[in-house]
Order: structure tokens, then sequence, then C-alpha cells
């Protein structure tokens, strides 16, 4: 932490950054949001509430007094949040102290929150860790906005990170000047020195003799964002030999201009919206990639699976094709396309099971839950005619001719490499295997569909027509009728 000596920010220092840093330099959208606060707390002081997530570094101390400068009725109903990550325990009280003390100068409210596990260190758990702290905190208070401190500097690092890991136009433009997020508690994120470069931010608060909190670990290597701030940014300054952070920042801004454009394409071929169970292909096929990558990555976020480049690729590629398939998605899902719709689906736990027989008249329950049932019947002609031309019959249900059919010893037992089958109307037999494949029947799938043989003869599948040999043809003969019914 920085041991010069501190001021409280008056009139001055104040006054001092609105000269130096004047409101042009806030993105509009930004100022809109605050210019609304700021009426809103003028009518209701006492009601509404700003949040900001306060470290006591340079960045959000500057946001803070940014605020005080330009929005004086907001700055006046605001909470400050600061979390205790507890990675280095006596630099973080020395820290959260320091915060405290700001909070009492500037009269401000303040909340702190502590880690629960510090150990858990990593970049993302750190973050998750603080952002569910404010989210919380915000809940407690009924504020709907989070200010953050994130300047040009962030999102120069920021864009190079996402650049390597190959991220689209929505991963590029972040962060944004104000986004939107849901979950349990919906609120805005403002950040309001996006804008505004690291350097003239330091600077100002130096010659303002205004303390800050510098984190050791910044200065370190342990985590990406640092190498790139300490080794990358600055390399790529020299060699460009201008400014490239305005560069920077206005790409991400004309990046964010196309990121609106295409979530506007994408809510047009998907009208039921992120949280739909399944999005039907019909709105999907013969679009233009873009909108159809974007509607697809938003409807795999919203259901909480992470978007990896490359199946997302063989995904967006298959379902503007017209093709079918299914991808795993982690957790025991699939993410299933089909010809009617994409969908999630859990992943299908085989069972082991032995062959096992099958007496008349009885249900035989399987091993995933599924059921089998069997029965005869002496038809009538009526009743005959119906089922030759197809009705009272179904991919899961049917009817076969067997004389002694009430005698059958018939067997249930799961698919078999090698096996054949002569489904009704075949002009012959072909490896069952095949008639799945033809059929786009998921691999996890074929090994749970019962097969139903009398001795070594398959008779049916469940989903095909029954076996060719045993169709139909006397009216005087029972019938033998079986059915599927799946889990």
């Amino acid at each position: 932490m920085d041991q010069r000596a501190t001021e409280i920010p008056g009139d001055r220092s104040l006054a001092s950054l609105r000269a130096r840093f004047p409101l042009s330099r806030c993105p509009k959208e930004v100022n809109r949001v605050l210019s609304d606060l700021d009426e809103a707390c003028v009518q209701r002081s006492s009601e509404t509430r700003l949040s900001v997530a306060f470290s006591g570094g340079a960045d959000s101390l500057f946001t803070v007094l940014w605020i005080l400068a330009w929005f004086p009725n907001v700055g006046q109903a605001m909470d400050l949040l600061h979390f205790n990550h507890g990675t280095r325990p006596e630099e973080n009280l020395a820290e959260e102290e320091r915060v405290r003390r700001w909070a009492k100068e500037l009269n401000l409210r303040i909340v702190v929150g502590r880690s629960v596990d510090p150990a858990s260190s990593t970049e993302a758990a750190l973050r998750e860790a603080r952002f569910a702290f404010f989210v919380e905190s915000m809940r407690g208070s009924g504020s709907d906005t989070l200010a953050l401190g994130h300047q040009a500097d962030d999102v120069a690092e920021n864009f190079l990170m996402r650049l390597a890991r190959g991220s689209g136009l929505e991963g590029l433009a972040a962060p944004r000047a104000v986004s939107l997020h849901g979950g349990d508690w919906p609120h805005k994120r403002i950040r309001p020195v996006l804008d505004i470069p690291a350097d003239p931010i330091r600077e100002f608060l130096k010659e303002e003799n205004l303390e800050f909190v510098v984190d050791p670990s910044n200065r370190e290597g342990d985590y990406l964002r640092n190498r790139l701030r300490a080794r990358v940014v600055p390399a790529w300054k020299e060699v460009e030999g201008r400014e490239v952070l305005t560069g920077i920042s206005r790409s991400r801004s004309l990046l964010e201009e196309a990121t609106v454009f295409l979530e506007r394409a994408a809510r047009k071929i998907c009208p039921n919206g992120w949280d739909a169970d399944e999005i039907a292909v019909e709105c999907l096929r013969d679009e233009d990639p873009a909108p159809v990558r974007f509607a697809i990555q938003r409807w795999l976020a919203a259901h909480e699976i992470s978007v990896v480049g490359g199946w997302v690729d063989a995904l967006v590629s298959a379902t503007v094709a017209g093709d079918e398939g299914r991808w795993s998605a982690g957790k025991n899902l699939w993410v299933v396309l089909d010809k009617n719709a994409l969908r999630i689906a859990p992943v299908v736990q085989v069972a082991e099971w032995e062959p096992v027989s099958w007496p008349d008249f009885t249900t035989l329950y399987l091993p995933d839950g599924s059921a089998l049932r069997r029965g005869n019947r002496s038809p009538d002609a009526r009743f005959y005619n119906e089922v030759i031309e197809g009705r009272n019959v179904g991919p899961n249900a049917v009817f076969l001719q067997i004389p002694g059919a009430n005698r059958l010893g018939l067997t249930v037992r799961r698919w078999r490499e090698g096996d054949r089958f002569k489904p009704l109307g075949a002009p012959g037999s072909r490896k069952l295997q095949d008639w799945f494949t033809d059929r786009k029947i998921d691999p996890a799938l074929r090994k749970i569909i019962p097969i139903v043989s009398l001795g070594e003869e398959i008779i049916w599948v469940p989903g095909f027509p029954p076996a060719d040999r045993h169709r139909l043809l006397d009216a005087e003969e029972k019938l033998l009728g079986l059915t599927y019914e799946p889990r």
C-alpha cells in the first residue's frame, strides 16, 4: 500500500477532476444511467442506491470520485462494496482498514465481505466469489446498478486474452460500458471510466495526494492478465509508436455495435428467447451463420453450458446445413440436433443385463425403466384389414402372425454386433447397425433398445416394422401383439 499522506477529496480535488476529465470522457450510455439515477435520487433519495465495487485501488477510487464530482446526488446514495479475498491475510486486512477509512472520510456506507475459501485463488474462483458477494449485497440494499472501475488498459488486456482464445464478437466487445445481468437479482453494471487509460488516473490521484491501495500481486506474473499488463501491452505501445489504447477502445465500441445488431437478428429467429427448452430447427436452418451462432451461444449460456469454440463451430455448421447429430456438453448432458429441434438431453446411462425370457400375457420391465407388453388376439376381418392398412400400429406397437403364438418362448436382449434384421417390406436382410445408421439412431440409444427374438431370429426392434417373415397373411390366425413403452 502506498504510504503517502491522504487528504479528503474536497471541492478542490473534485473541481480538478472535472477540469481534467470532462463528462465527455464517460461513455454516453453510462452518463444516461447515472443521470437517471441522479434524478431518481432527488425525488426518492432514501430509496435509490448505487453500488460500487471498491477495492481501494486507483481505478475504483477514481470511479468513486468521478461519480461524486459529476453526479453528487448519486454520490450521496452510494454504497461501497469491498471483498476481502484473504489470499494475503495481513495485507488484505490492512487494505480493508484503508477502504473503511475512505468510506468514513467520504461519508459513504460500506459493506465488507470475506472469502470463505481463500485457498481457491484462481482468477476465475476469485472473480466468482467477489461477484457473488456484490450481487448479494445489492439484493440486501435494493440496488439494481453496480459501478465497476474498468478502464482502457483493462479493455486492451481483455482483448488480447480473448483474441488468443478465439472469442467471437461478443467476447471481444467486453467489457461493455453498460451490461445487463439476470439471475437471482437482475441488475445492470456500468463502467464510467472505461475510456480513460490507467496512467492519467494514477497521475491525478498522486498529484492530488490521494492514497490508493496497490495490490502487490499485480506486479507478479502469477496471473495471465498481470503478465500481459507488465510485458505485452508496454511492448505493443512501444512498437506501435502511438497511443494504442484509444484505437482499441474504438474497436471495442464498434464490436459492441455489431454485437447489438447480431443480438437483434438472433432474437428475431428465436422468438421464444434463450431460456426455452429447445429451439425449433426451422427457425435456424438456411439463416446466416452469424445470428445462428449468436442465438446458439446465448441459448447454451442460459442453460449454464460452457461454450467451447470447436464443438460449437460444428454445431452451428450442422444446424445451418440441415444435418443432425449430438455433442457432449459435460455434466452428463448432450446437445441434440435432430430434424425438428435443438435441445438438451441427459446422457443415457446404460445398465448391463443378460437376455431374459418373455412369457405370454406378461409385461416385461427393463433396467432403463422402459416396458414391453405382449398378448394374442383373434382378429375379425375388420381389425385384420385395419392392421394391414397401418392402423392400430405404430413405431412402438406391432402385430405379427406366428403359428402357435400363445406358446412362443420369446427372448428379449440387447443389440449385438453382427445382428441382422429384415423388417416388413425391406428388399433383404441387413445388419441392424446399418438400419440404426440410416435412421440416425444415436449410438448410446442403440445400447438400450430391446431386441425381441424367437430363438436366434429377430422378430421385432422397437421403432421399426415387424419382421417381414411374420407379416399378416391369414385373417383366421391369431396375431401376436407387441408394445414398447419407452422410459
